[in-house]
């Protein structure tokens, strides 16, 4: 801008001046301060933006005309509706009029419409007139991609959908076929929708979409869920439809005289493997011990087949075995192991004539080849079945104290087992229970000399400080619980934890390792006791990643609230670059909720971790679930309750001991012990010792 000061000039210009040759000139007069610039056709874009799309803030660019005869414009200035104002410096203008296009920030955080005010400012402080335009921040699109469950027959009751993806958030609206339907918001990958019975009434399959709240930019991708033809037969909702078999069938139809103690399965559900101190099972039982059974349960032969049930172990000639199999008075629980394919298993027996020269008078953990497991077996008429004593020292001679705990991996050759013999290996001084390897070499090549070597130590090598137990075995890693405190790095909470521990077999470049598995989830010590943990199929670079275990910590995860013990899946990240270990709860409601009371029993672990058994007593862990029983549930992404009675109906009795065999891929035999008397339909005494039922479950 232009100024001008008093021209203060007394020129001699002649005559006519003021009397002493001089004239006057009378100053020019100041211009005003200049003119105030103005704009016009304001245009601000983006006008739709995401929400937290940039991470909270995203640039705009607003566009006018202008005008200014004295070029002095000096900045824009930006007042946004959020509180949000800014003062934009500008280069220097050289023409009086043309367009501007000048950047500025808009912050994403809160969804809505935002208006933007704007105007110029000249060098000395002339304002324009203001013109404003609006942006609308929408919430953005989510992203589903799983549905829980996603299928139901029609005329069932109402039940929860759970709807997994991604993007979700608090205040989205699950659509049923366009309509919207009740949901609470979990997190931003978890949503629930409550279906009602009047949705199920006509077969159909029905589109299912997660809208976030509004402004919105749209309705997620589309999942289909299929409401099938009923077969009258009813399945509670969420919960299974097909009546289990019964394992425990006795000779003559009667309920079994004593209790069962349930061991494992094959991948296909054709034998089922458990303990009982039933007598009418079979023909000729008359030793009043547990005995080891197999069931053939003909699931999976084309051709007509009657299912049966053997014993699996003899004494030495034949004889009935002279104490109990697979429970023991020293020994009530865990007593039993069963390998992924159910040829072998493993347990704690009393009794002294199962091997010659059986004189310490105390358990043994033993492992037998059954060679009923065939399918796995190129050649099923070279198998001869063996017994073999595991609980021994490395030299061969016999324990002095009992053992317990027996767990196998893949095949038979190793077992580990617990015992707090001190004469099982050189050097152990530490006069507590520890876990123990035994190299059997069941199935090895010539030259194999039976070993024994102790697991539950530390890093260096260096004998645990406390008492240990409850291994799981995969061939390679060792699971197990410790109440030491020296077995890894700062231990300091001083209750029993759960490890991990690597024995390297069969891998030649590798040192054996211990991991800490129930760690809080910002690294710090569990402040709870943890214990049984479980360990899943070794298949390719799964191996040893995934630990599920019990804890009653409450800072394992961040939302643990329920103040019980609840289960937890570890995934160590093993072999995976990239991956974050961390803890999942696992024991929680159909809709994804905490589970108000204890839970237990996790005891199978799927090879990928997608698929955990659990026990609990609290109600409301599946809708209609009120009968104040012990239940046995499946959790893959979602909860189900599989011990269900005849008809759909809630059982009358406590059920327990979930089993899951080892099928790679997905399809899962479940088998668990009830004292219900409703399981089928055919009532059974209410008093009964607890039967074994099988069913089959796909995921």
């Amino acid at each position: 801008m232009r100024k001008y000061l008093f021209y203060l000039a007394l020129l001699l210009v002649g005559c006519g001046g003021n009397g002493d040759g001089f004239s006057t000139i009378e100053p020019e007069p100041l211009p005003a301060e200049g003119a105030s610039p103005e704009i016009s056709n304001l245009t601000v874009s983006p006008d739709i933006v995401l929400f937290m799309q940039g991470d909270g803030n995203v640039t705009a660019t607003a566009e006018f005309s202008y005008a200014d005869a004295d070029l002095d414009i000096a900045t824009m200035q930006v007042e946004m509706s959020d509180g949000n104002n800014q003062s934009i410096p500008l280069d220097t203008i050289d023409t009086a009029s043309g367009t501007l296009s000048e950047e500025f920030a808009v912050s994403t955080e809160a969804a809505g419409a935002l208006t933007v005010e704007v105007w110029l400012v000249d060098a000395v402080g002339n304002a324009s007139n203001r013109l404003s335009d609006e942006i609308l921040v929408q919430n953005p699109v989510p992203v589903i991609s799983g549905l829980a469950p996603n299928e139901i027959e029609s005329g069932e009751s109402g039940f929860d959908l759970s709807v997994t993806g991604t993007g979700f958030l608090d205040g989205a609206t699950v659509t049923w076929d366009g309509a919207s339907r009740t949901t609470r918001y979990l997190d931003n990958t978890q949503v629930v929708a409550t279906i009602q019975a009047s949705d199920l009434e006509t077969p159909r399959s029905v589109g299912v979409r997660v809208r976030n709240p509004e402004p919105t930019a749209g309705a997620s991708n589309e999942l289909s869920f299929v409401v099938s033809e009923s077969d009258g037969g009813g399945s509670g909702g969420s919960e299974p439809s097909d009546l289990p078999i019964l394992i425990t069938e006795t000779i003559d139809g009667s309920v079994p005289n004593g209790p069962s103690v349930n061991g494992g399965l094959d991948p296909w559900g054709t034998y089922a493997v458990f303990a009982s101190k039933a007598s009418n099972l079979i023909t000729d039982d008359n030793n009043d011990a547990y005995d080891l059974f197999v069931r053939d349960t003909c699931q999976s032969y084309a051709d007509e087949c009657t299912p049966t049930t053997t014993r699996a172990v003899m004494g030495v000639g034949g004889a009935e075995p002279n104490g109990d199999i697979g429970w023991t008075e020293t020994s009530p629980s865990n007593s039993l192991g069963v390998n992924f394919t159910a040829r072998y298993a493993a347990f704690v027996s009393s009794a002294s004539n199962l091997v010659p020269d059986d004189t310490n008078g105390v358990d043994d953990v033993f492992v037998v080849d059954t060679c009923l497991a065939v399918h796995w077996m190129p050649d099923p008429g070279s198998c001869t079945p063996k017994l073999i004593r595991v609980s021994l020292a490395n030299n061969g001679s016999q324990s002095t104290m009992p053992a317990s705990y027996p767990a196998l991996g893949m095949d038979g050759r190793y077992v580990v087992f617990v015992s707090s013999d001190p004469n099982l290996v050189a050097g152990d001084t530490n006069g507590v229970a520890d876990v123990f390897l035994r190299d059997t070499c069941l199935g090895a090549i010539s030259g194999c000399t039976p070993s024994t070597k102790r697991i539950s130590v530390a890093n260096d090598g260096a004998e645990a400080n406390g008492a240990s137990g409850e291994p799981s075995f995969t061939g390679r890693y060792v699971a197990f619980s410790s109440l030491a405190s020296n077995l890894v790095a700062a231990d300091s909470n001083g209750v029993q934890d759960v490890f991990l521990r690597d024995t390297c077999l069969g891998e030649s470049q590798c040192v054996p390792s211990t991991r800490l598995v129930s760690i809080g989830f910002r690294d710090d010590p569990a402040d709870g006791a943890s214990s049984d943990p479980q360990v899943g199929l070794p298949l390719a670079e799964y191996h040893g990643r995934f630990v599920a275990f019990v804890s009653s910590a409450t800072n394992l995860v961040a939302t643990d609230t329920n103040v019980a013990s609840d289960v937890f899946l570890r995934d160590l990240c093993s072999g995976f670059e990239g991956c974050s270990p961390s803890t999942r709860l696992i024991s929680l409601t159909s809709s994804g909720e905490q589970i108000q009371g204890d839970s237990w029993s996790p005891d199978f672990l799927s090879w990928d971790g997608g698929t955990v058994p659990f026990v609990t007593a609290a109600d409301g862990v599946v809708p209609g679930d009120t009968n104040g029983m012990a239940d046995v549930y499946v959790w893959s992404e979602f909860t189900r309750r599989v011990s269900v009675g005849a008809g759909g109906a809630q059982t009358d009795g406590d059920s327990y001991a979930p089993r899951t065999s080892h099928h790679p891929y997905g399809v899962w035999p479940v088998t668990y012990i009830s004292e219900a008397s409703n399981i089928l339909e055919d009532a059974i005494d209410a008093s009964n010792h607890g039967n074994i039922y099988m069913l089959y479950w796909s995921y």
